[in-house]
């Protein structure tokens, strides 16, 4: 039974090692170290969040090689990827090296940090969170944009929140 379980548990896995393009490519591959640059990336965009959901698209975009991707074209100085898994997407723009040159990422109904959510609790005492969204905009060399969308509800009022973090 132990080693069903473990077994089932690997399969389920494979499915976060494969990022999705919206080119219809095969033959997708992740190397298992990630660049310096791309190592950048990650502390500039993991430090504000909690969620599993985005920790995992951006580390498979920080890990993924275009270089040996089978159906990018030869010569290509710009490789564009999208990495989907469940309500979390970020289009990746990587140099002909393997450098995360930008991402936009858009993940739904994240769970939000203590301190966003808090904050919101604190703010609109009675309200319940309806819906929340997370963007992020990555430049290299530039700040990072981040923020939370939080929609609230309550006896039929509703507000939008836009929490910069």
């Amino acid at each position: 039974m132990k080693t069903i379980l473990i077994g089932l548990s690997l399969l389920g896995l494979t499915n976060l090692a494969h990022p999705h393009s919206n080119n219809g490519g095969n033959g997708e591959s992740l190397r298992r170290e990630i660049l310096p640059s791309n190592q950048t990336y990650l502390c500039s965009v993991q430090e504000n969040s909690s969620s599993g959901l985005v920790l995992t698209l951006q580390n498979m975009a920080a890990e993924f090689d275009p270089k040996t991707s089978l159906w990018m074209e030869k010569g290509s100085t710009i490789f564009n990827i999208n990495f989907h898994k469940g309500s979390g997407t970020i289009q990746a723009t990587y140099d002909s090296y393997g450098n995360i040159i930008k991402t936009i990422e858009k993940y739904n109904n994240v769970s939000l940090p203590a301190s966003i959510r808090n904050s919101v609790w604190k703010e609109y005492q009675g309200y319940q969170i309806t819906r929340s969204s997370y963007e992020i905009s990555y430049a290299g060399g530039k700040r990072t944009k981040a923020f939370y969308k939080v929609w609230l509800e309550k006896e039929g009022n509703k507000k939008k929140l836009k929490m910069y973090v």
